[in-house]
Parts: C-alpha cells; sequence; structure tokens
C-alpha cells in the first residue's frame, strides 16, 4: 500500500511507479480503468479511500536525527516540533492493477501473495510545514489494497526542495541516500516520517543503517523504526 511519486517534485527528479514496482519484486499484468464510484475486485470503490484521503491533514512532526545519529548527522528545522499540513487531491487517473511476483535474475522468488492486486488513484500531493521545513507539491499515485488503509512513499531530494529541510553529515567518510518521506491513512487518522539511509565507507568495508530525520505524530523514538 504506497503512494508512489510519478512527477512534478519541486526541485528534485522522483522515481517512478514502475521502478518502484520492480523493487518490491512485483510487475503489473493488467491495468483496468475504473470510475471512482464503481465496484472493484478489491471489494471496494476509490471512493471509499479518497473519504478518509482527500481533504487536509494536520499534525505534530517532530524533527529529528535521534540522539543515535545526534553526533553524525544535523538536520534543518533543528531538534524539535513543528505543524505538518499534507493535502491530497484527486486527479486520476484510478486503475485496477493485477500484479505478479517478477522473473527471477538468481534471486529469491516471491510468492503470488506478496503481490497483491492494487487499487491506484492519481493524486496532487501538497505538503507544508509552520517552520518552513517543507513547502512542496507532488503528483503521485495513492496505492492501496484494503478498505480500510492507504499509503504513500515520496523520495526527496533535499537540496531540491523549495523547503529548507536539509540534512549535514557532519563524520567523514558517511553519506545520505534514499531519502524518503512516509505515511499511511485511515479512517482514524494519519502517520509517517521521512528517513534515508546512512552509508559508511572506509576502504573495502561500508555499512548502511537507517535513520529518521522526522516523524508525526510526534511522541514516538525517532530511533526507533
Amino acid at each position: 500500500m504506497v503512494l508512489a511519486c510519478t512527477s512534478g517534485q519541486t526541485g528534485g527528479q522522483v522515481r517512478t511507479p514502475a521502478e518502484d514496482a520492480a523493487e518490491s519484486g512485483c510487475v503489473d499484468v493488467t491495468r483496468t480503468p475504473v470510475e471512482r464510484e464503481a465496484a472493484t475486485p478489491l471489494g471496494f470503490p476509490a471512493d471509499s479511500i479518497l473519504a478518509f484521503t482527500e481533504g487536509s491533514h494536520t499534525e505534530t512532526i517532530q524533527w529529528g536525527p535521534g540522539a543515535r545519529h545526534a553526533d553524525a548527522l544535523r538536520v534543518t528545522p533543528a531538534d524539535g516540533t513543528g505543524q505538518l499540513m499534507l493535502t491530497i487531491e484527486a486527479t486520476g487517473p484510478i486503475e485496477v492493477r493485477e500484479q505478479t511476483p517478477s522473473s527471477s535474475d538468481g534471486g529469491e522468488e516471491l510468492a503470488p501473495a506478496a503481490c497483491p492486486d492494487l487499487l491506484t488513484i492519481g493524486v496532487r500531493v501538497q505538503i507544508t510545514t509552520d517552520d518552513g521545513g517543507l513547502d512542496e507539491v507532488f503528483d503521485a499515485e495513492l496505492r492501496t489494497t484494503s478498505g480500510t488503509e492507504a499509503s504513500l512513499h515520496l523520495p526527496l531530494i533535499p537540496a531540491r526542495l523549495r523547503g529548507s529541510f536539509a540534512v549535514e553529515v557532519l563524520q567523514p567518510h558517511q553519506t545520505i541516500e534514499q531519502v524518503r518521506l512516509s505515511t499511511t491513512f485511515s479512517p482514524e487518522g494519519f502517520r509517517g516520517s521521512i528517513t534515508g539511509t546512512l552509508a559508511t565507507s572506509q576502504g573495502e568495508n561500508g555499512s548502511a543503517e537507517s535513520v529518521t530525520f522526522g516523524r508525526w505524530p510526534a511522541g514516538e523514538p525517532l530511533d526507533e523504526e
């Protein structure tokens, strides 16, 4: 259940849904257009998803990076809280996608159950924070496999965003990669985070670990994934 960014990141390149699907090990078999009110083979119409995703959502964001990475990174906005607003507008198209595991290239084969059918909805996403950290607009694709939850994953390039969000690496031989905003919607509300990979390279040795730059709602430890 993801919302893959298709285009429109202000100041940044994005991954396509096909790239995200390939990374997950699943590929589309068929893509069938549907109307937002129409019944689907998944057992629910797009309208039931848009009922709790479309419109404006507000939550408190806690900026990181958290105690475990405090000596390695400096995040802007500085450690603290702010108000995050995320607005979803349905723009279409809406499709039911039948998926199947991609062909094996020597890796482990996925079971068919790992690639469930998807309902996808084209949307415009606007995300801002009152501290100026985020001020972005994305054209994206809302994806869900159930009638009660839908999520998004938006790749970010901090240097190309309109907002002030930035990550400074303080230690040598380290870089930040794969920065991504993820959020999940349900009828009860929404939650999410901005994460990335902290890569360390020293000679022939290397390591990588996940780091959280922001999380909403505020209150949960940033060092917990």
